[in-house]
């Protein structure tokens, strides 16, 4: 029995000898404030705040405290905890955990709004995602209906406001408002 035991103890640390074993990169060390303008690119970085002007990527990065972007968001496996964006956003695979106010454009894929979301848009998309409750501002310079699309199982847990009283949600199959619509109206498709 011991000789049984003694060839698989040898075997197991051949094999494991052989693994490779990857762990993911970890993010770096926290930098304080950045203050951006043009294009930038960022990675696995953690920041308390980012200011931008113009482009602005982010990949599997991490802000504790606010962005706030004056221009065009991309944001993929990205951790934000407040954003205030005036311009086009294009979030995926992301969370925002705080109040988020996007006055713009926002196309947003499997992410997650945990605090209320503030919009200035004629039109919001999302796919995959879960929205805490949805405000949509009142565009004086625009006469139709706002719409806000909610595709892929997308679930907002609370109310859609429209403040306008002149909105659309369109809502796919498998996607779900679990709370009312005021000045607006829902549309099954």
């Amino acid at each position: 029995m011991n000789q049984w035991l003694m060839v698989f103890l040898g075997w197991a640390v051949c094999v494991s000898a052989n693994v490779q074993i990857k762990t993911p990169e970890a993010p770096k060390a926290l930098d304080a404030v950045q203050n951006l303008s043009g294009s930038h690119n960022l990675g696995a970085q953690v920041f308390e705040k980012i200011t931008s002007q113009g482009l602005l990527k982010l990949h599997n990065t991490t802000v504790t405290q606010s962005i706030r972007v004056n221009g065009s968001l991309v944001a993929q496996a990205a951790r934000l905890n407040s954003l205030d964006l005036a311009g086009d956003a294009s979030l995926s695979d992301t969370i925002v955990s705080a109040p988020c106010t996007i006055i713009g454009t926002l196309r947003s894929q499997n992410t997650t709004f945990q605090g209320p979301l503030t919009l200035g848009a004629q039109k919001a998309s999302f796919s995959g995602s879960r929205v805490m409750a949805i405000t949509v501002r009142k565009d004086l310079s625009y006469k139709g209906k706002q719409l806000i699309e909610l595709k892929q199982r997308t679930v907002v847990d609370g109310p859609i406001v429209f403040e306008s009283g002149r909105g659309e949600v369109h809502v796919y199959a498998g996607s779900q408002v679990l709370g009312t619509v005021t000045g607006g109206k829902v549309v099954k498709k």
